[in-house]
């Protein structure tokens, strides 16, 4: 029962990351009354998803996860959407979602099957080498995919360094 709530609520992870920055975006910006407004309307919605899913007994207590999940999505989606409207900036979709998402879809499949390959021999092998082959296959994606660009490099430790690399091998 408890590995399929965490499950669920390890995918709450990365829209609870989304919601702290997006948070904390907002109140650099001077709006600190709109992410408590946006966490009550996600809090409302999570009580609604929970007293439904919750009172069906084929789903039971696997509705409360759910109702965790759709919450931090919907602040999440509400968060962005202030952003976007109060600061007026570009947010291209395909360079910071599709793109990352994508890196993220082949890196969470190469390390489930090396996992699974290397869980015969030592769950140790298995996660260790999964864990630093997923690393390698995310940024070598990022870089496939062309999800840098100049600015985003330089702001690395010896960015300056790395650019010229980057730009030796064509891979900006």
């Amino acid at each position: 029962l408890a590995t399929r709530l965490m499950s669920v609520l390890g995918v709450c992870i990365i829209f609870n990351s989304m919601v702290l920055l997006t948070t904390a975006i907002m109140q650099a910006h001077g709006h600190e009354k709109l992410p408590v407004v946006n966490m009550f309307v996600g809090g409302v919605i999570k009580v609604i998803v929970n007293y439904n899913l919750v009172a069906v007994p084929s789903i039971n207590i696997d509705g409360a996860p759910i109702g965790t999940m759709v919450c931090y999505f919907t602040v999440m989606v509400l968060n962005m959407f202030w952003i976007l409207k109060e600061t007026k900036c570009k947010f291209g979709i395909v360079e910071y979602i599709v793109k990352p998402l994508f890196a993220g879809g082949i890196m969470g499949v190469v390390t489930y099957l090396l996992y699974n390959g290397l869980s015969a021999y030592s769950t140790v092998l298995a996660l260790g080498g999964s864990i630093s082959v997923a690393v390698f296959v995310y940024f070598a994606m990022l870089i496939v995919i062309r999800a840098f660009n100049e600015e985003d490099i330089l702001m690395l430790p010896k960015g300056d360094r790395i650019l010229k690399l980057f730009n030796k091998f064509h891979l900006i």
